[in-house]
């Protein structure tokens, strides 16, 4: 009779235990073990990270239980009581595990471990670096929490970064700062804040000019204008000593040496020093004004030159580079002409005509001379001829006609001529353009054009 009573004892057991957990196979939908539940084979369940956990596999009266597959950390199995109990440390998908010993002999489960908490973090701030130098990396302590996503708030010190899947802080700070920063670490079950400080500590500069030879030109713009090169920390000012050759100038935000040397020639060696709050540091620099360089030869366009005897003329400027410059010309412009020195233009009014002549334009400063040649014609102006009077005359056949007298300038050269031919008797003279003679045959009214070339 007692035999009979355990077997229904371990029957029932069992219809209670599948019955208490028909829906928990499915993986991903298993649901929460909660303490001292009496697990079916078969079944999967799941565990918690950070919290107790408990699931009991009954097995009679057997106390030599044993489980295949080395257990999670933090995790245990009593071989007598069949109870799987612990504070897993780490996830886990599913995984299969058997159990020996007791009834049935075999009893196979599978076992996930989720961690479901927000995340909880610390940083060990505040923090403190020099600038320019690889930062000790700034890592995170995380106490919980899986698949967290970092930010930051505002933008770190630049030149340093965030690690958004792991939160640890990295770089090289590029200048001084100080500041506050929050940082949130998110998952699916929830998102932490925490405030961070950081400090970039200034260092003192450390700085050159290369080339430290510098050469200036007189009257020609510094460019490109030097600049240091600062390898130590960021200067906040700049100062020259002695003073700098009149017209160059040191930028005291920067360092930049710019203006517009226009003092004399010299030749010195200057002190640059750049500071900041952790300190100072000077490099030295030599600056030669050197006379301004010779000028480009001067163009003309165009360089055949043609002129107009007795009117007025402005040739353009010719381009050119340099300053200070001076024009002359060899051999001297026509009669009437003459060169602006100071900007080599061309202007005046010829007053003889002459054939194509050769000039030498040459560009004068202290650095040197350029030139180049122009060719300058100057032609008579265009003849006029007029006559007086200027109305339609009249004459009678078989009359002497009083001389018609022109009026002429711009020197023609023979012929003058008329068009179209006078009436039977008259002539124009083909030199001076008179028109003289006794018609000898009745001619309507007609107009006649005279012309005159030179």
């Amino acid at each position: 009779m007692k035999k009979i009573a355990l077997l229904f004892a371990l029957v029932l057991s069992s219809i209670v235990s599948q019955a208490a957990f028909k829906t928990t196979p499915e993986l991903g939908f298993s649901k929460r073990v909660e303490a001292n539940k009496v697990v079916a084979v078969n079944d999967s369940i799941t565990f918690y990270v950070g919290r107790a956990n408990s699931a009991v596999f009954p097995a009679g009266s057997s106390s030599g239980q044993s489980i295949s597959t080395a257990l999670p950390s933090g995790l245990n199995f009593d071989g007598t009581t069949g109870a799987l109990s612990g504070n897993p440390s780490s996830t886990q998908g599913y995984v299969s595990y058997t159990i020996t010993g007791g009834i049935p002999a075999l009893r196979e489960f599978k076992l996930r471990i989720v961690d479901d908490r927000a995340p909880a973090f610390s940083y060990a701030t505040p923090f403190s670096f020099p600038e320019k130098s690889p930062v000790t990396p700034i890592v995170p302590t995380i106490t919980a929490g899986t698949n967290i996503v970092f930010s930051v708030s505002p933008s770190l010190p630049t030149g340093l970064n965030l690690n958004t899947s792991t939160g640890i802080v990295t770089g090289t700070p590029a200048s001084p700062s100080s500041g506050n920063y929050q940082i949130l670490g998110s998952n699916a079950y929830g998102q932490t804040a925490v405030n961070i400080s950081i400090t970039c500590n200034p260092i003192a500069p450390v700085f050159n000019y290369n080339p430290r030879n510098l050469d200036f030109r007189k009257f020609e713009n510094i460019s490109p204008r030097p600049a240091p090169i600062n390898t130590g920390g960021t200067p906040t000012s700049y100062s020259i000593t002695p003073t700098p050759p009149t017209g160059v100038n040191l930028n005291t935000f920067n360092g930049e040496i710019f203006g517009f040397p226009s003092g004399n020639t010299i030749t010195g060696n200057f002190t640059i020093t750049a500071t900041n709050a952790a300190g100072s540091s000077t490099t030295s620099v030599t600056i030669s004004i050197l006379n301004e360089a010779a000028p480009s030869p001067p163009i003309y366009n165009p360089s055949d030159i043609v002129l107009i005897q007795g009117v007025d003329a402005v040739i353009t400027r010719p381009t050119i580079t340099g300053s200070n410059i001076e024009f002359t010309s060899s051999p001297i412009l026509p009669n009437g002409l003459t060169i602006i020195g100071i900007n080599g233009e061309i202007r005046g009014t010829p007053t003889n005509v002459q054939g194509r002549t050769q000039y030498t334009i040459s560009a004068n400063n202290n650095g040197g001379t350029s030139s180049s040649t122009i060719n300058i014609e100057v032609k008579a102006p265009l003849p006029t001829i007029t006559y007086s009077p200027t109305t339609s005359q009249s004459f009678i056949l078989n009359q002497d006609i009083n001389n018609w007298n022109p009026t002429i300038t711009g020197s023609p050269i023979p012929p003058i001529t008329i068009s179209p031919t006078l009436p039977a008797g008259l002539t124009i003279n083909p030199s001076s353009g008179i028109i003289s003679g006794r018609p000898t045959a009745l001619s309507g009214s007609a107009t006649y054009v005279v012309n005159a070339t030179n």
